[in-house]
């Protein structure tokens, strides 16, 4: 009996016959779907989405900066999805390293949303560390 493989090879090698090229073919497919059954990718959940409402352009934390102080986060300063994707940061918890500062808020200032260290830094001298800036609304710099 053939591996899976070794019927690939014989099958572009024109060894097989015809016959057997068909029961290559059915072993090989099953091997496949086996192999998609057991595989980390089939637990993915895949769902419909939208086409008017990608979900990249939101922002599920709400944890974007008020870059204007106007008070309302607008659409251009929302940390979105696609952007925590890029930064490998998690879309559900608006601070991911748990330093004290939100991740958009880290970005925007050029931290690292995913390393906690840097929201105990004072980048200012001014004896407040970054996370009192960032509940306090002042710049770190």
């Amino acid at each position: 009996m053939y591996k899976p493989a070794q019927y690939l090879y014989l099958q572009r090698a024109g060894i097989l016959r015809v016959g057997e090229k068909v029961f290559a073919k059915k072993i090989l497919a099953l091997f496949l779907v086996a192999l998609m059954l057991i595989s980390p990718l089939a637990t993915l959940p895949v769902s419909a989405s939208d086409p008017n409402d990608p979900d990249s352009d939101d922002d599920n934390d709400g944890d974007g900066y008020d870059a204007n102080r106007d008070g309302v986060i607008s659409d251009e300063e929302k940390y979105t999805n696609l952007e925590e994707y890029h930064n490998n940061t998690n879309p559900n918890d608006e601070d991911t390293d748990n330093g004290g500062a939100w991740d958009g808020w880290e970005v925007y200032y050029g931290f690292n949303p995913r390393n906690s260290s840097d929201d105990s830094l004072d980048s200012d001298s001014d004896s407040l560390e970054n996370m009192f800036e960032f509940y306090w609304d002042t710049d770190p710099f």
